[in-house]
């Protein structure tokens, strides 16, 4: 209630600051114009420039009402012929000049939804940063509602919705026709505030009806809120004398609206609204497009460097330290001007049972405004999850509110699927965020980011890996960031030392100060004559063992042999052992569905045949609509990890060649049959290859 009554107090300063706008006088009663006015008055405010940060909510709300508005229209002409209906069977005596068959004014196809005032000018308010409440959102059409028809409703029935006679009825629906078109003045005289809706009391000229006991323009609600519930407030506080859990603020002067006194139908209700939000969604969409681009051209390829700087191969555990300064995570985050989105708390152990974390860890959590949310903002049914990450790459994250998919090996992506990982277990997102020394006190961070996935758009389910989930990067919105201090490394884990400016991702169009990058590395690290890149670069990183089978390509090269719009593999080989140089080993193996032993003893026996040549045997050929692989026999004492050696022959465009591993496991554990055709050879085809070791350099050369 405090931040609602502080924000409601900026509308009453924004209100009584704005001179009064004549708005527009309109044509004579026409259908035509009254149809068309709300959808002007939406896109007008469409063109206006609008804080990013209140976007989203407007896209809750359309859609809110543009469901109701579904409904109505399902029922035109049944409500059509109610009406008509009701008229001639009611009898009751009616004055000569109130036309019993009103509803003939409005156009033939359009239900009558109900009298209003429009005032846009109430947009302009709402439309800036900070002036609801975050939980609420704003209305998208301000308006003071005068009569409730209901279209569908017959004269009696709504009348008695409206807590009206038949004959107050209908001499209100009278003398509000005479007054369509024209200008209204309203007066805003008091702010109504409760914990699920705010709204304005107005006082109306004479001679303008109103059924509704208390004139009011409402200005945002809770989110599944319907605006109509501020008339279930302001009856609680007239006929009950409620003041429980209310905010009343009288305005020291009435601030006059203009407005225009109209109709709304189900055709003008579901064309302005339908139109702007269809025109924001696909704003919206551009939007993200160009958010995506621009934190791909902040990335780069630092992800590969992440993982030459970060190999903990040969290194020793780290021990934990018995104190941590938060206060340096705060400045941290300060400095990169990320502090404004987070609501940060400490948090205690007994709350984090579910966990599992080590002894000693400490955590702080940082609740986060998403301030550039995906395309569909409506994310119930969403479900949540977790995503570890790098601190080096945390800021463009946060800055951009969105995470970029992993695509690309050679950049040093991480992936069997294309997308986005995330996992529905904190203990797996905490391996995979490195743990980082960044303030040289001997105290090792890692960031967890609590995330919403939609379920709906889920590329792939993984059970091994520690139950992982790929989804594209609009279906992923960031919740908080849980930050695990005093949490270091152990043998053999990527870690990061130190901290090196150069490594980090800055977002997009930012340019940190000389004081803010002091402040976000606050190290004297001393720098070696010869630079830790070309230490590094010495030594690729390893990524996994394969047998090269360079003469497949003579076959792949001609044409008609793969369907057209399949790409040949730039490199046949068949894959033995993934060693993502950069994971320990027991995250290697575990990769690799093997134990410790089992993957150390094939490491082994690879390293003594590298550089020999090595008889291939390809027996069948597996083609499924986005890849064609085959599989292949290896000779006794070449340890392969896959459960179906095999080589992939081409994919569709987009396609990465591990597509053909999730196929043949679907093969054999699944049984699949449907959409694969199996072509056993007559007879085995031998081929010849040497097993060797693919590295980042390697790699990176030939693609």
């Amino acid at each position: 209630m405090e931040e609602a009554t502080a924000s409601l107090l900026s509308i009453i300063q924004d209100l009584l600051a704005t001179k009064p706008t004549a708005a527009p006088a309109a044509p004579a009663a026409s259908a035509a114009s009254a149809s068309k006015r709300p959808a002007e008055s939406v896109l007008a405010e469409a063109k206006r420039p609008r804080a990013e940060e209140w976007s989203w909510l407007e896209d809750c709300s359309r859609s809110a009402e543009t469901e109701r508005l579904a409904a109505m229209s399902a029922a035109r002409l049944h409500g059509r012929r109610a009406v008509l209906t009701a008229a001639a069977v009611v009898e009751v005596a009616v004055p000569p000049e109130a036309p019993v068959e009103a509803v003939e004014v409005v156009d033939a196809e359009a239900v009558p939804l109900f009298w209003r005032v429009d005032l846009p000018e109430v947009l302009k308010v709402l439309s800036q940063r900070g002036v609801l409440p975050s939980n609420f959102l704003p209305v998208v059409k301000p308006h003071v509602t005068l009569l409730y028809l209901g279209g569908d409703l017959p004269e009696h029935r709504a009348a008695s919705r409206c807590g009206m006679t038949l004959q107050q009825f209908r001499s209100a629906k009278q003398a509000l026709e005479k007054l369509q078109g024209k200008q209204v003045a309203v007066k805003m005289t008091e702010i109504i505030i409760e914990e699920n809706v705010a709204c304005a009391l107005v006082e109306l000229p004479k001679g303008v009806p109103c059924a509704s006991k208390i004139p009011h323009l409402t200005l945002g609600t809770r989110e599944n809120v319907p605006a109509r519930h501020a008339n279930d407030i302001l009856e609680d506080i007239v006929s009950q004398g409620r003041t429980e859990g209310i905010t009343r603020i009288k305005l020291p002067k009435a601030k006059e609206l203009r407005g225009v006194l109209d109709l709304e139908t189900s055709d003008s209700y579901a064309g302005g609204v339908l139109e702007a939000r269809e025109g924001h969604f696909a704003s919206r969409k551009r939007k993200f497009e160009k958010t995506v681009a621009a934190a791909e051209a902040s990335r780069k390829d630092k992800v590969l460097l992440w993982r030459k700087f970060a190999r903990g191969k040969g290194k020793q555990a780290w021990p934990k330290v018995h104190c941590v300064n938060f206060a340096q995570l705060n400045g941290w985050l300060k400095a990169r001007r990320l502090s404004d989105r987070f609501a940060l708390q400490g948090l205690k152990r007994t709350d984090l049972a579910e966990m599992h974390l080590p002894a000693g860890v400490q955590i702080l959590w940082g609740s986060y405004r998403n301030v550039t949310a995906p395309v569909s903002a409506e994310t119930s049914g969403w479900l949540p999850a977790y995503h570890g990450t790098w601190f080096y790459g945390l800021w463009s994250i946060l800055h951009h509110g969105i995470f970029l998919e992993s695509t690309d090996e050679g950049r040093g992506h991480e992936f069997s699927t294309p997308g986005v990982y995330v996992t529905r277990r904190f203990e797996t997102a905490r391996e995979y965020a490195r743990p980082h020394q960044l303030f040289s006190d001997g105290t090792f961070y890692r960031c967890v980011v609590k995330v919403r996935y939609d379920p709906q758009e889920v590329r792939k389910q993984k059970s091994k890996g520690g139950d992982q989930v790929v989804v594209p990067s609009c279906a992923v919105v960031i919740e908080g960031v849980f930050f695990c201090a005093n949490d270091p490394p152990m043998k053999g884990e990527e870690r990061f030392e130190d901290w090196q400016d150069e490594l980090e991702v800055i977002p997009y169009g930012i340019v940190p100060t000389a004081t803010e990058r002091l402040a976000a590395a606050p190290l004297e690290v001393a720098v070696p004559e010869a630079p830790v890149e070309a230490e590094v670069d010495a030594e690729a990183v390893p990524l996994f063992w394969r047998v090269d089978l360079p003469e497949v390509l003579k076959v792949l090269s001609q044409p008609g042999v793969l369907p057209s719009n399949f790409l040949p593999v730039v490199k046949p080989y068949v894959a033995l052992l993934y060693l993502r140089g950069h994971l320990p080993e027991h995250r290697a193996a575990s990769r690799c569905g093997m134990t410790l032993l089992q993957f150390r003893i094939a490491k082994q026996a690879l390293e003594k045949l590298q550089g020999k040549q090595v008889a291939v045997k390809m027996t069948e050929f597996i083609i499924e609509e986005n890849v064609a692989c085959a599989v292949v026999e290896l000779p006794k004492g070449v340890p392969c990890a896959g459960q179906i050696p095999h080589l992939t022959l081409g994919t569709r465009e987009n396609v990465p060649a591990q597509h053909a591993c999730d196929v043949l496991e679907e093969i054999l554990s699944q049984g699949r049959t449907e959409g694969i055709t199996r072509i056993k050879l007559p007879k085995a085809k031998e081929l010849l290859g040497i097993l060797d070791i693919e590295t980042s350099d390697s790699y990176a050369g030939r693609k």
